[in-house]
C-alpha cells in the first residue's frame, strides 16, 4: 500500500529525527487543504489529493498526535525540542 510505502520510504520520523515512523502523516493538513479551497471539490477529489503518496511523510507516534493540524516551524515544536 502507498501508506506502507511512505514508511518505508521515511523511515525516521520527519518531525523530531530520532524515533522510528510508526504513522503517516498529511505534509498538508486536511485542515488546510479545507481552508485553502479543498471544500469546493468532491469528498472522492479532496481524498484523492491529500492522501497522494506525495503528500504524506512518515512520523513517529508522539509527534504526529501532538502536532494536529500544526505545521513544523510555525506554532508547533516536537516534543524533543519542548
Amino acid at each position: 500500500s502507498d501508506r506502507s510505502k511512505v514508511l518505508k520510504d521515511n523511515p525516521t520520523c520527519v518531525y523530531c529525527e530520532n524515533k522510528s515512523s510508526t504513522t503517516v502523516d498529511h505534509i498538508v493538513s486536511q485542515k488546510k487543504d479545507w481552508v485553502e479551497g479543498g471544500w469546493k471539490d468532491s469528498r472522492e477529489v479532496r481524498s484523492d489529493r491529500i492522501n497522494d503518496p506525495s503528500n504524506l511523510t512518515g512520523a513517529c507516534n508522539s509527534c504526529n498526535p501532538s502536532q494536529g493540524s500544526t505545521e513544523l516551524g510555525t506554532e508547533w515544536t516536537p516534543p524533543k525540542d519542548r
